[in-house]
């Protein structure tokens, strides 16, 4: 972050702090830091550059793309607060390149399989035409468009192309991405109100006990926001009382409250130790207003990075390949994290080989060190060979193997392929509740 060019003192706050090369502190200076307010640091000697690392590798070109559209069932469909979630609906990819190298990607939207299958060319112009725009808060787009399909279907290619350029290097994708600095990475145990499962209080804190107990669960995250605020409030505590206190705790309201009522309950659920809220309320502004109420971090899937450090909310960021444009796209908003000082970890809900680049991206990048999300637990199928990931002590291993690490399962994709087709959409927004709902 620094390089030695003498020193300076200053005191700043937090905001300040976060992004402070912005008002011109410069590169190679060594400065130590007082953080005044609730935060004080000493920060010395300490190398910095605004530059994104280099990705030094040329990533093969594709050939030919599959694409199917796919449905994987949940155990059990879960609540948030706006929907209920049955499972997942994604697009599964298999590049071939002329000298006859595979590679898998996957996408977030089972409809992007429509753009890849039908409109390939278009795809492949577009990755070959990518111009991504350092530092600022479209750096992750593929071209200059709003078309969300094209974006996500890019970012699944993107994926795989990273997937057959390592296995026709023979090494695994982390090799390619610099170097794993761990293979087992931290996932947390997730908790909801479950359709037919756990629907009281005491139901999902019982739950979360046993996951403590049978699978050495110290990592807890769950969704608010669907009982009243009362309820969650006596939820919250109960989940506490049930896992202990030396477990973590997160939350996610999916922007269920209005300020004032998230105010009320944070304040209230202080006691229980809560590491972190996702999306409490529905805006940056009515986060910025939270803020002023409140200690507890906050966490959000908007990937605006420039925009979180400038109104210093949200704390921390939760993403997936596909949302950032695929694995380069990732790898540069973490490191952009870094230099921001920006939590970021994993968003749960992609199947195996989503999965498994998430888990290869953490593994190079030991900044996102936080534990990622996870529904791992609820899983009755996955499309690659040997089924969903397992996870125990709160760890899922990184897959070994060239590559990504894992194999379609020819019969396990055909099932979730006549899924989609039996069921359609997982993802459906026409039964979605307005919000805020307390």
């Amino acid at each position: 972050m620094f390089a030695s060019k003498g020193k300076a003192d200053l005191c700043i706050d937090w905001l300040d702090f976060r992004y402070w090369h912005k008002a011109g502190i410069g590169d190679g200076q060594t400065v130590q830091f007082s953080i005044c307010r609730q935060f004080r640091l000493n920060i010395t000697t300490l190398q910095h550059s605004n530059a994104p690392r280099k990705m030094t590798h040329n990533l093969l070109k594709p050939h030919l793309i599959e694409a199917w559209p796919v449905n994987v069932r949940l155990d059990a469909p879960y609540q948030y607060s706006y929907a209920v979630h049955s499972g997942m609906s994604r697009t599964i990819i298999r590049i071939t390149t002329k000298d006859g190298v595979v590679g898998l990607g996957e996408t977030p939207q089972a409809h992007d399989a429509g753009m890849l299958n039908n409109e390939t060319d278009r795809v492949i112009d577009a990755i070959a035409n990518r111009t991504p725009v350092q530092g600022t808060a479209d750096y992750w787009r593929w071209e200059h468009t709003e078309d969300a399909t094209l974006q996500r279907a890019c970012a699944g290619v993107e994926m795989a192309l990273w997937d057959a350029t390592a296995r026709s290097k023979g090494i695994p994708l982390y090799d390619l991405l610099g170097g794993a600095t761990r293979l087992e990475l931290p996932c947390t145990e997730y908790f909801a109100p479950r359709v037919g499962r756990e629907n009281s209080i005491g139901e999902i804190a019982d739950y979360c006990g046993s996951m403590a107990k049978d699978h050495g669960s110290p990592w807890f995250e769950g969704k608010v926001g669907v009982l009243t605020p009362d309820e969650d409030i006596r939820l919250i505590e109960a989940v506490r009382k049930a896992v202990g206190d030396d477990k973590m705790i997160r939350i996610d309201a999916n922007m269920a409250w209005s300020v004032d009522t998230a105010a009320y309950i944070l304040d209230c659920v202080a006691p229980f130790g809560i590491e972190n809220i996702e999306e409490p309320v529905g805006s940056i502004d009515e986060l910025v207003a939270l803020r002023k109420r409140t200690k507890v971090p906050f966490s959000s899937h908007d990937v605006d990075v420039d925009s979180a450090a400038h109104h210093g909310v949200p704390d921390n960021i939760c993403c997936d390949p596909a949302t950032c444009g695929g694995i380069g796209g990732m790898l540069s908003l973490i490191d952009r994290c870094e230099r921001l000082g920006i939590g970021i970890w994993g968003y749960s809900g992609d199947l195996g080989v989503a999965g498994a680049a998430l888990l290869h991206i953490l593994a190079a990048r030991p900044y996102a060190d936080q534990p990622s999300q996870s529904l791992l637990r609820w899983y009755t199928d996955d499309v690659i060979a040997g089924g969903p990931f397992k996870f125990e002590n709160g760890y899922v291993s990184v897959p070994e193997g060239m590559g990504l690490g894992v194999e379609l399962d020819e019969d396990a994709l055909a099932r979730a392929v006549e899924l989609y087709k039996k069921e359609g959409d997982y993802d459906r927004t026409d039964s979605y509740l307005p919000l805020p709902r307390f």
